[in-house]
């Protein structure tokens, strides 16, 4: 009964495992190759830098909507804005503010356009919600199939080191299933809490994606803050100038001390605060950190959201992102990351090999 179910869930979802197991290893060789082409110094994006790099933009009539560290290269940023004829664009700058490449936003074959397509394809299989719902699902099954096969490879007399260590066998069938059992017996204790941190994200997601109303708007207390309101106004703000984004940057990683600036989002029309993403020194280390620090522009006054004080969903899909991806530990472990991702999809192409030889073997034979 278990082998007919864990064949079943295998053949049934086959297709959307091979995918998200093939997205996953794209992007993080993608990450990989990205930080070593751009690689820079290791420090966080300067205040001065971004704020001369915006005027230069503001220069060419553009209108910046926010900037973002650029995750794999923590000095660099990437600048999102329109151009004076509308077109929405993203630029790269280094550590200097010297531009490395500067792209539309919609573009599918530049470099950024290729690294969202696949992850784009990883969480959506290209076709939004429903394919959202779709991963969920797929990854939920994942999970009890890998369970399954675990329970599978070690009952009856197997020995550990019968499934672990490669046994010479003559019989390509009976390499293809050896093969098959000793990558999903190697794989899949990681590959388990691969398979649930993604299922999980994906769930969280999808619910992100069908619920009504935004999440993490400036506070409204902040729309009308005045220059003689705020007892929060920082030492040495002036209550009567408006912040600049640099300064802003500087408030809000005084507030946290040891925290690292990983985004610059810019008032709206209808804003009257910054909102400054940081990573405080608590967070998991990851590439982008999760508290929103919002800064008044008239004043500076500051109110800080934490990712704990969130929805419930929300808050989860903070928490398991930087363990999914293997962020959490650095560069090692977004290898180690990888290396499981194609272990997953060793395993399901052995898989299907396997089940196909079967049903060669079953077929009538010509007389």
């Amino acid at each position: 009964m278990l082998k007919k179910w864990h064949r079943r869930l295998g053949l049934g979802l086959a297709f959307f495992w091979l995918v998200q197991a093939a997205s996953g290893v794209g992007i993080e060789l993608a990450w990989w190759l990205d930080g070593l082409q751009y690689r820079d110094v290791d420090a966080p994006p300067r205040a001065q830098v971004l704020e001369r790099s915006l005027e230069a933009l503001r220069a060419e009539g553009a209108t910046v909507a926010s900037m973002w560290s650029a995750g794999t290269v923590a000095s660099q940023a990437k600048v999102f804005y329109s151009n004076r004829v509308g077109q929405f664009r993203m630029r790269r700058i280094d550590s200097a503010g010297g531009t490395l490449y500067d792209e539309r936003t919609d573009a599918r074959w530049t470099h950024e356009g290729l690294m969202r397509t696949v992850s784009d394809l990883h969480k959506t299989i290209l076709i939004g919600t429903a394919g959202q719902m779709l991963v969920a699902v797929s990854g939920v099954f994942l999970v009890l199939s890998l369970a399954l096969g675990v329970q599978l490879a070690l009952r009856g007399r197997a020995r550990l080191r019968q499934v672990l260590l490669w046994q010479p066998v003559k019989a390509l069938p009976a390499r293809r299933f050896q093969t098959h059992r000793m990558f999903g017996a190697w794989f899949a204790i990681p590959a388990l809490a691969l398979a649930t941190t993604g299922a999980l994200l994906a769930v969280t997601e999808g619910w992100e994606s069908i619920r009504p109303g935004p999440v993490a708007a400036a506070p409204a207390a902040m729309a009308n803050t005045s220059a003689d309101a705020p007892a929060s106004v920082p030492a040495g703000a002036s209550p009567a100038a408006d912040i600049t984004p640099a300064r802003a940057i500087e408030l809000a990683l005084a507030r946290i001390p040891g925290s690292r600036l990983s985004a610059l989002v810019l008032p709206g029309a209808t804003d009257a605060a910054y909102t400054v993403w940081v990573r405080a020194p608590d967070e998991t280390r990851r590439f982008w950190g999760t508290t929103r620090v919002h800064v008044a522009v008239r004043g500076g006054a500051i109110d800080i959201l934490r990712s704990d004080a969130l929805p419930l969903v929300d808050h989860t899909a903070e928490v398991i992102y930087p363990f999914h991806t293997g962020q959490f530990g650095g560069l090692a472990m977004r290898l180690i990351a990888m290396f499981l991702g194609l272990g997953l999809l060793l395993t399901a192409v052995y898989g299907l090999l396997l089940w196909n030889a079967r049903r060669a073997r079953s077929r009538p034979q010509p007389t």
